[in-house]
């Protein structure tokens, strides 16, 4: 028994050093190199997934590596550091919805930025293209001294006419609630917020905040996926340009 637990902990690792680095174990397509995307227009669609409906919350070991795929293999069901009535208030206050629009937005800049697109509202304005990004889980990971947020999200570009699919990817970074990444807001209440949340370092921390500032650092989880990838689209659009 010893040697299968073994064993199998050799396996979950190798599927865990595969994955890093790329948001996914999974392949990815990569098709930009075959259809011009430059300037045409596109629809983006927002979605969230029914277990990302509501932020779940997870006590994890804080010794131990900040590898976000090492985070689901030992994230542990024991003593909480929350109470009921804390983690009741933090689900409470976090939109995961408002979460889904943030990583959309940062892939939807990085199209505008890099292949110059032009988004579209409507499926009456005929786009050329669609662009899905969905949320499909959010957790909370604490421990007594540190908290993180982890965003698993997935996109896609589809070609409109034929329905195929042109480009996807994975993105799941486990993100630290350390500070706010707004702190040059100018009114005195985001400057105020800014300070509090500068001081998080643990759950309890986190609860003490009110619903508004919870939202606030939840939603930095959510840019920094949106962000990753929107820059493995321009590393994707590198290489489509190479292949021309």
């Amino acid at each position: 028994m010893k040697y299968f637990r073994l064993s199998l902990l050799l396996v979950l690792f190798s599927f865990i050093i595969a994955g890093c680095g790329s948001g996914s174990i999974f392949s990815r397509t990569n098709l930009l190199a075959n259809y011009n995307i430059n300037g045409k227009s596109m629809n983006f669609q927002n979605y969230t997934d029914g277990k990302a409906a509501t932020l779940q919350i997870e006590d994890y070991n804080s010794n131990h590596s900040n590898n976000s795929t090492v985070f689901d293999a030992i994230a542990s069901v024991g003593s909480k550091i929350l109470s009921q009535s804390s983690q009741q208030k933090i689900t409470n206050a976090v939109s995961t919805d408002s979460m889904t629009n943030y990583v959309a937005h940062g892939l939807k800049n990085a199209l505008v930025t890099y292949l110059n697109v032009k988004p579209v509202k409507s499926f009456n304005d005929n786009p050329k293209f669609i662009t899905e990004t969905t949320l499909q889980s959010c957790k909370l990971l604490t421990s007594k001294n540190s908290v993180y947020v982890k965003v698993s999200a997935y996109a896609r570009i589809i070609d409109r006419k034929t329905g195929n699919l042109i480009w996807e990817d994975w993105e799941s970074p486990s993100v630290p609630i350390r500070k706010s990444g707004s702190s040059n807001a100018s009114n005195n209440n985001s400057n105020s917020i800014n300070r509090t949340v500068n001081k998080i370092f643990g759950a309890v921390q986190l609860a003490s905040l009110d619903p508004q500032q919870i939202q606030n650092v939840v939603d930095q989880a959510a840019k920094q996926a949106g962000h990753e990838m929107g820059n493995t689209l321009r590393k994707d659009f590198v290489k489509s340009m190479q292949k021309k």
